[in-house]
């Protein structure tokens, strides 16, 4: 059973340098905002990877794998519906979408013998709750080994560890 562990950094630059980092993304082709200029800025596979994705292959719950480095990949999760907030201001993060696209993160990082590492996806840009994430995030995490790193960019590198 893996752990959540909360810290200050960037997730682009992550603890070891390998295991995988997951971001979310839309089931649209936007990319642009939030996390993924960090992305872009760091690798250009991950975002022409994710803009070659058809739209059967950009539906929610999908995870891509993109491979960066040497035991380094990033996961395009798909797991927003559209940008942002819909006409009737619901968010467009999908909980139950993050929650099916980590069961194949968590999977391929034990699978590999590495950790995730990820921004605080689904509080941002998307409009989502962290205490939802991180929620679903605990409950994935009772069928894992893997650890997961939680980034908040800031430049420290203090470590919290939170239990299942």
């Amino acid at each position: 059973m893996g752990i959540i562990k909360y810290l200050k950094g960037d997730a682009t630059q992550p603890v070891g340098n390998q295991g995988i980092i997951s971001h979310i993304s839309n089931d649209v082709g936007g990319w642009g905002h939030g996390f993924v200029t960090a992305i872009s800025k760091r690798w250009s596979q991950p975002e022409a990877e994710y803009r070659k994705m058809s739209k059967i292959h950009r539906v929610v719950g999908n995870v891509q794998f993109v491979t960066v480095d040497n035991n380094l990949i990033v996961a395009n999760m798909i797991a927003q519906n559209g940008l942002r907030f819909n006409d009737y201001d619901v968010p467009a993060v999908n909980y139950a979408a993050i929650q099916v696209c980590m069961e194949k993160v968590c999977a391929m990082a034990d699978i590999m013998g590495v950790d995730v590492h990820a921004p605080r996806f689904g509080a941002g840009l998307s409009g989502g709750s962290w205490d939802i994430v991180e929620f679903v995030l605990l409950k994935v995490l009772r069928k894992y080994s893997c650890d997961i790193y939680v980034y908040d960019f800031d430049g420290n590198d203090n470590i919290v560890a939170k239990l299942n």
